[in-house]
């Protein structure tokens, strides 16, 4: 009898680390991305940016999916405003350095009152990776606030 709820649990253990495996291997694509910033544009616009920034924070919300999510940085120094990683809210991404020591937000922040969207590339180690890899993500000027909102994905 032992032995047979040995099996049952290493069974179910099997299954759940498969599932979680096969859930975290599962990679946004640009489409996603950019589709998924313009709906966070329109939240804030639709509730207020106090709101949608909890929305966005919310790890089992919609705005956290597959290897990629939703961060807001203000328009001004980029400083971070909604971000799954909370200890990173309030820096300033326009200082911050990819693995190239590359500045990558620098020059978006910095032309965001004309350049209201687009794309940039930059080199990211993503959380348990051993090596940076090549991160596209797309930002875009909340029109009416003083927001940017972005997401990536890995090429």
């Amino acid at each position: 009898m032992k032995k047979c709820w040995l099996a049952i649990v290493i069974v179910l253990s099997l299954v759940m680390m498969s599932s979680g495996t096969t859930y975290a291997s599962e990679q946004a694509n640009r489409e996603e991305c950019l589709a998924k910033v313009e709906e966070a544009a329109r939240l804030i616009k639709e509730i207020g940016l106090q709101p949608a920034l909890e929305k966005f924070m919310d790890k089992k919300g919609p705005y956290i999916w597959k290897d990629s999510y939703i961060f807001c940085m203000d328009d001004e120094a980029g400083k971070i405003l909604a971000h799954p990683v909370p200890r990173i809210i309030g820096f300033p991404m326009k200082n911050w350095k990819d693995a190239d020591g590359k500045q990558p937000f620098e020059q978006p922040i910095a032309e965001i009152s004309t350049k209201k969207s687009g794309w940039i590339k930059y080199y990211y180690r993503a959380p348990g990776a051993e090596t940076p890899r090549l991160k596209v993500a797309y930002f875009l000027k909340v029109p009416g606030e003083k927001a940017i909102v972005s997401a990536g994905y890995y090429e």
